[in-house]
């Protein structure tokens, strides 16, 4: 498997009438470096509350933004492992995605 990361500015969501690929935001532990609930059987749930924000990737040349919309003929061939890195608060932050 191929490990690639989604990334994009920490910020605010755009207004609604604005076309965007940007993703949630739920930073790591700073001390653990995870944000998997581990009370969860099967631990790939994420914590939900602490969230901090959108990746907003409009700019960067992140090409993992389009992924997430196959086209008519195409299959997804990846998926998010839950695994963030970034700061609370910071300016940038990522997930990253395997391939299947």
């Amino acid at each position: 498997n191929y490990r690639m990361a989604y990334w994009g500015m920490r910020g605010r969501c755009q207004t609604c009438d604005v076309e965007d690929r940007a993703i949630s935001f739920y930073p790591p532990n700073s001390v653990t470096g995870t944000n998997i609930d581990p009370k969860v059987e099967g631990g790939r749930t994420l914590k939900t509350d602490n969230y901090n924000g959108v990746l907003n990737p409009g700019g960067t040349g992140d090409v993992v933004q389009f992924a997430g919309c196959p086209g008519p003929k195409e299959r997804q061939n990846m998926r998010s492992t839950f695994q963030y890195w970034g700061c609370r608060n910071g300016d940038v932050g990522g997930l990253e995605f395997v391939t299947l």
